[in-house]
């Protein structure tokens, strides 16, 4: 069983290269925890290595892990969203990006 939400919007607040791809690279639980105490009526997110019975995300480009924190489901919402992260000065590279999440049961 495929499951796939609706599109939402979320701002990507830091992404690092996994390179060979084997899961030995993404943004440690701690930077996440430290990240929900900033935005804590928004969820933070964060990707880990994909495998059958996890959750995946959409729009991401291929060798990367992210972390991100949920903006809404409008530009409108998504835009104010941005301009809170840029204001704490922490996420330099901050960006709005459209995605689902999914989860492959099969």
């Amino acid at each position: 069983v495929l499951w796939e939400t609706e599109q939402f919007y979320a701002v990507v607040l830091k992404s690092v290269r996994d390179a060979a791809q084997d899961c030995s690279v993404f943004i440690p639980e701690a930077e996440r925890v430290e990240a929900q105490q900033l935005f804590p009526r928004h969820k933070v997110f964060a990707s880990r290595c994909y495998d059958p019975e996890e959750l995946y995300y959409t729009n991401i480009a291929e060798g990367q892990q992210f972390m991100a924190v949920y903006a809404g489901r409008t530009r409108a919402e998504a835009e104010r969203m941005l301009a809170k992260v840029k204001a704490t000065g922490k996420y330099a590279g901050a960006n709005l990006r459209r995605m689902r999440t999914g989860f492959n049961g099969t």
